[in-house]
């Protein structure tokens, strides 16, 4: 899921990071340059194509289109989502892969309108796929969410009010789970059985999910209660039950959310942990990679005193890539492997800044999409990287 934490909420970092800045220009020609640009990690032998810009789509007015979301069932079906237009008259963009070329498919119509952002997409099969985003209302947009279903042939939405939505699984036709807040600070979490979304009780207030099947389930958030505190909790298939917190060892006034969490076996959880320095007013300290081992968080020594890290994906042979939110225009890639991590600036055409926000793994494969965008000049177009062969 592309999000970082951002003054203890959880955002998309695109949008938040161009929301408010003016236009300065337009940039088309210099944003389309050298789209199939190649770029590996420094010091990191790899015997196949390293990440490279695949496809990017036309607009290029502010903030033109935007990718925050990427989803994918195999080498031949993916999806990925965003949005096209001016934030306060955004349209959906979802854009899917065919196995041969990326196309923008048409959004159905929306519950409440057409204004709207697509913020998160998650498939379970080519014919099990599930859209979620937030919908304009009067001068609001990102408060009043809703979902969008597609079963292979028709669109089917759900409205959920004044909610939005942080994260989503989906683990099979009759198993889809979401979280987030209502307006203002409320948790909100659905389950969906196959028929109707009911409440769920899940301890603290995560907005953060990843799982193994639908009885190993994690999901990461926090409490308030005069201090916020972060919460970790886990769905053996029956019932949810907190989990021990990671307990890094801070500075003095340096506090910790976590951002992000994957889940590869049960003694095998990953999380990471945003920094913010209190007595300077919450501003950024950095990140942490801990990991658990079924039975303590255990923080991986790496210095990552500039980061801001989010979306652990495996890379398909033990390690994980992630990515680092830099500034609002800039998303570095980071890879983690026998603890050791190698860093590179985002795939990018020449006068540009590449901004990648999401990362998949092919299933059975080594090879990644990331969904995005490039930025010049404040101007944006939707951009599909893409790792391996």
């Amino acid at each position: 899921m592309p999000r970082v934490v951002v003054l203890g909420t959880v955002g998309t970092a695109s949008v938040l990071g161009l929301a408010g800045l003016s236009t300065l220009g337009g940039g088309s020609a210099v944003v389309h340059q050298a789209a199939e640009t190649a770029v590996k990690p420094q010091g990191q032998k790899i015997s196949q194509p390293g990440w490279r810009i695949v496809d990017l789509t036309s607009a290029t007015t502010y903030p033109g289109d935007q990718l925050t979301d990427v989803a994918t069932v195999g080498s031949k079906d993916a999806w990925a989502v965003g949005s096209t237009g001016n934030y306060l008259n955004a349209k959906p963009l979802i854009r899917r892969w065919d196995g041969n070329s990326w196309r923008t498919v048409a959004a159905p119509p929306l519950p409440g309108g057409k204004n709207a952002v697509l913020t998160k997409v998650v498939a379970y099969s080519a014919t099990d796929v599930w859209i979620f985003g937030n919908r304009q209302v009067g001068d609001y947009i990102g408060r009043f969410g809703f979902g969008l279903h597609w079963n292979g042939v028709t669109w089917k939405a759900t409205d959920f009010g004044m909610a939005t939505i942080s994260d989503a699984l989906v683990l099979g036709p009759r198993d889809v789970w979401v979280v987030g807040n209502h307006y203002p600070f409320t948790f909100f979490a659905r389950h969906f059985d196959g028929r109707s979304w009911k409440k769920a009780a899940i301890p603290g207030e995560p907005w953060a999910l990843s799982a193994r099947s639908g009885k190993d389930i994690w999901a990461v958030g926090e409490t308030w209660g005069g201090v916020s505190r972060a919460t970790v909790s886990h769905w053996n298939g029956t019932k949810w039950r907190s989990m021990p917190r990671p307990r890094p060892v801070l500075p003095r006034d340096v506090e910790y959310q976590i951002s992000n969490v994957f889940a590869r076996g049960a003694k095998d959880v990953w999380a990471t942990l945003t920094l913010r320095d209190q007595a300077q007013g919450g501003t950024p300290a950095g990140s942490l990679l801990v990991h658990w081992n079924g039975r303590v968080w255990t923080q991986v020594r790496l210095s990552l005193r500039k980061d801001t890290l989010f979306d652990p994906t495996p890379d398909g042979q033990g390690g994980l890539w992630l990515l680092s939110f830099v500034s609002p225009t800039r998303t570095d890639v980071l890879h983690y492997s026998k603890g050791k991590i190698t860093r590179q600036k985002a795939p990018a055409t020449q006068g540009t800044t590449g901004d990648p926000q999401s990362l998949a793994l092919i299933p059975g494969t080594q090879s990644l999409w990331a969904a995005g965008d490039l930025v010049h000049r404040h101007n944006t177009v939707a951009a599909i990287y893409k790792f391996g062969s």
